[in-house]
């Protein structure tokens, strides 16, 4: 017997503000969104296929999904938890996760996150000096060369969203090896 559908990979624009050189995803320069229709109809695919199993992560992935605006996440979970609440399901059903280069993250993206019951993965090479090696800005720049909207919130280790995101406030976090403390 297969198993039930655990995750659903959805792409909310195929953008992304960094040009790293190893990326595989073709049209990185295309600022098109993900339609809610389109959205909506994924999504109950899922919810009316046999394999749906109860719950299921949606992972905002491809392209740099923190490019649609932080209304397009809120207009989401907002229709999201419409298309449940018609099933009587209640909202924890779909546990919505992104993955991020965090280059944008600020206060708000934080509230939008806390909000929006959104977990947030962050993309990492390795050491800084591995990290930056191939990941450049639209422009050219070093990836180093990037600089969050809200430097206070990158001090202040502001990616502490429900406890699934942290910035480390005082050092690399444990188990980053030996160079951890290069991304930090």
């Amino acid at each position: 017997m297969v198993g039930s559908v655990r995750l659903l990979v959805v792409q909310p624009t195929p953008f992304c503000n960094l040009d790293c050189d190893y990326c595989y995803l073709p049209d990185r320069g295309d600022r098109s969104r993900l339609s809610f229709p389109v959205l909506e109809a994924a999504v109950e695919r899922v919810l009316d296929s046999p394999y749906f199993g109860g719950e299921f992560t949606l992972l905002w992935h491809a392209g740099e999904p923190l490019m649609a605006p932080i209304a397009f996440y809120d207009e989401a979970t907002e229709r999201i938890r419409q298309l449940l609440a018609r099933r009587g399901l209640p909202p924890s059903k779909i546990v919505q996760s992104l993955q991020t280069n965090a280059t944008v993250i600020d206060a708000a993206w934080c509230h939008c996150f806390e909000r929006n019951g959104i977990h947030v993965g962050v993309s990492m090479d390795g050491p800084a000096f591995l990290h930056y090696a191939h990941r450049v800005t639209r422009t050219g720049l070093p990836g180093d060369q990037i600089r969050p909207k809200d430097p206070k919130s990158r001090r202040a280790g502001v990616l502490s969203v429900r406890g699934r995101a942290r910035a480390a406030q005082a050092g690399p976090p444990p188990g980053t090896g030996r160079h951890g403390h290069l991304l930090w």
